[in-house]
Parts: C-alpha cells; structure tokens; sequence
C-alpha cells in the first residue's frame, strides 16, 4: 500500500503540462470535426443555395454532396495557404524568444487560436503550442526520462481530442454548432487558466553550465558533426507533422462521402488511419481496423523530438524546435492546397488516391529513418568525445 501511495505520490508530483495538453486536445476535438462539418454546411447552403433539408442530410445525396465538397476543397487550398504564412514567420521569432523569456507565454497565446479563429495562426496555433510544450519538457527532464515524459505528454493529446471528437458529434447532432462550439470555448479557457495560475515557468537558461569555450576547436568539431543528422531528423518530423495534419481533412470529406458517416460515426471511428487501407477500404469496418493497425505513428514525433533534444545544447532548445515548427508549418501550407486540388480533381474516380500518395511517401520516411538511426550513433559518440575533452582542459587549466 505504501509502495502504491509512493507512487501516485511521484505522478502527482511531477505533474506540469499534462492537464494543459488535456483539455488543449479536448477543445482541438470539439472544434476540428464540427469546424468541418460546418464548412459543408455553410458552403451547402449558402454559396450552392440548396435547401436546408438537403445540407442537414447530405450525406444522402451522392451529387450534391460531390459538388459542395469540391467547393470546399478549393476554398480550403487557398485559406490554408494564407493562414499558414504568419504561422512561419510567429514560430521563427517565438523559439528564440522563449530561451530568454520562457515558454508560457508562447503557450498561452498559441492555446487562444482556438477561441479566435481569425488570429489563430498570428500566435502560432497547435504548432506553436506544441513546440513551446516539447520545450518546456526538454527544460525539466534530463536524457534518461526525456523521451518517456515526451512520450506521456503525447500520448495525452489523442485521449483528450478523441474524447472532444465524441462529445462533439453527440452534442452537435443533438444541440447544434453552437453549444459544440462552446464547450470547446470553455476547455480553452481552462487550458489557458491552469497555464497561468499552475504552471511554473523555467528557462533553459537555469540549468546551463558556464561555456565560456564556445570558440573552442572541440565545441566547432562537436558542432560540425552534429549538423546533419539533425537536420535530417527536421526534414523527417516536417513531414510526418505537416502531412499529417493535412490529411485530417480530407479523411473527414472521404469518410462522409464513401461510407456516408455522420458526426456519431466519426465519434466511433477514431482519427488515424493507415493510409493503404483507408484507400482501398469499401466496407466501414476495415476503417476501423487501419485506426488500430496505424496507432503507433504517433511515436514517430515523440522519437525523432527527443532525439532532437539530446544532440542539442539547453539555450538552443527554443531556437531548433521553432525551425522545427516553422517547417511544419511550411509544409502545412504547401501540402494543404495540393491534397486538396488532387483530393478535387479525383473524388469522381479515386478519391482515395491522396491517402496511397501519403503512404508511399511515408515508405520513404522509414528508410530515412533508418539511416538516420546510424548518423545518431555518430552524434552521441562525438558528444561524449567532446566532453571527454572539455573535461580535460578544464582539469589542465586548473
């Protein structure tokens, strides 16, 4: 009893970010679908003019609902394209800042997307939150328990936005947008709150260690050889990140229009779903099947970040994860008008077409992968080199 006590002790104790990525991950799965589904609407109704019967149940009519998703596609092509430009430029300037200033606010801010949809990517969005999340766990863990707490702190978003994408199509199938919409206010706000009523902040700069021999030929060799298998990792992690959040999208129009899924179906459904069988899936239940069978994707960002972290010095944290963000954010905006153009121009023969595109490309990411696992040996051995030396003209100069 006293071994268990301990240890819900310890949980409780080293709580920091968890609850924020919680609720963040709640509101995200309140707003995301029921945003979506409202696009359909809107579109349906008012830029196609037909009836409201017709939109409430699109779903039913297999033209109309071709025609508005066409619509929405290239409207989204261009409206991603023009909200993921400031996203760059925010995220480029955040990382940096955060070193010296610390991470909450950028948290705070990137967390009121949610509550404006007009300013959400003049503070960042997910892709600023995230990194100013990752960041701050990269502050208060060491190497040894970095990657489980990263791990932890993912593995917390899915269940708080899966539990957001049930409520949401409950609520909106029984309330409306509008009560949706606002409980996914309210879930903000707690996350905003909780951030800066309990969240203590911490700079990287607090647990530096005087390197006054930066200039050092051992620090510029370090340097050298960490270079590029990190820059590897960020091509990797941009487009993991940038494609996947891309392809939410257009899971959502294909899931409605194949198997004529409601906001219930989609509460029941799940969020990821492995690409070659989503693309050749003719019955509901393989669908569900890809969701389990591609569950463990998720860990391919908390890897390669907590790799990331640890070929790194502390006052670089911020800096490496915002170029992380920005590049995500990069590819965000590229991708997003692309899939929706080839997701367009394909509904009528294969609309599953940009899912096998996604999964031919992610075949390439493995192998990336892999061949990075060696570079990575190489970086922690020259790391442990160079300390190796730093250690001895230290003890020489004393």
């Amino acid at each position: 009893m006293t071994s268990i006590w301990k240890k819900t002790r310890y949980i409780l104790d080293n709580i920091t970010l968890e609850p924020v990525v919680f609720l963040f991950g709640l509101s995200h799965g309140l707003y995301s679908i029921t945003v979506q589904s409202l696009y359909i609407s809107k579109v349906c109704a008012v830029n196609l003019n037909h009836s409201l019967t017709i939109c409430d149940d699109i779903y039913q009519h297999e033209e109309i609902q071709t025609e508005v998703q066409k619509y929405v596609s290239q409207l989204q092509a261009y409206n991603f394209f023009l909200q993921g430009l400031p996203a760059v430029i925010y995220s480029l300037f955040a990382g940096p800042w955060s070193d010296i200033n610390g991470r909450k606010a950028i948290i705070v801010l990137s967390s009121e997307y949610l509550l404006f949809e007009c300013l959400q990517d003049f503070t960042g969005g997910y892709v600023a939150f995230f990194f100013a999340c990752h960041s701050y766990i990269t502050d208060i863990t060491d190497d040894s328990s970095r990657t489980k707490r990263m791990a932890f702190l993912d593995g917390i978003f899915p269940i708080g936005f899966l539990m957001g994408l049930g409520l949401s199509g409950i609520i909106k199938k029984k309330l409306g947008f509008t009560y949706c919409f606002s409980l996914a206010i309210v879930t903000s706000w707690s996350s905003i709150l909780y951030t800066i009523f309990f969240i203590k902040e911490r700079n990287s700069s607090e647990d530096q260690v005087d390197n006054t021999d930066d200039n050092s030929t051992t620090q510029s060799a370090n340097n050298k050889v960490k270079k590029e298998p990190i820059w590897k990792m960020f091509k990797i992690q941009h487009f993991q990140a940038g494609v996947k959040s891309t392809l939410k999208r257009r899971e959502h129009d294909l899931k409605k229009k194949r198997f004529k899924w409601t906001e219930i179906d989609f509460t029941v459904g799940g969020n990821i779903i492995a690409g070659f069988m989503f693309t050749f899936a003719n019955v509901s239940w393989l669908v569900y099947v890809a969701g389990i069978v591609s569950f463990l994707g998720a860990a391919i960002s908390t890897l390669l970040r907590s790799l990331i972290s640890k070929c790194i010095e502390s006052d670089e944290i911020g800096k490496v994860f915002s170029v992380i963000a920005s590049g995500q954010a990069v590819i965000f905006m590229i991708a997003s008008p692309i899939y929706s153009l080839v997701y367009k121009a394909t509904l009528d023969f294969f609309p599953g077409l940009v899912f096998l595109v996604t999964s031919c490309l992610y075949s390439i990411v493995g192998f990336l992968a892999i061949y990075l696992y060696f570079g990575l040996k190489k970086v922690e051995n020259s790391r442990k080199n160079a300390h190796e030396l730093r250690e001895e003209e230290l003890l020489n100069r004393n």
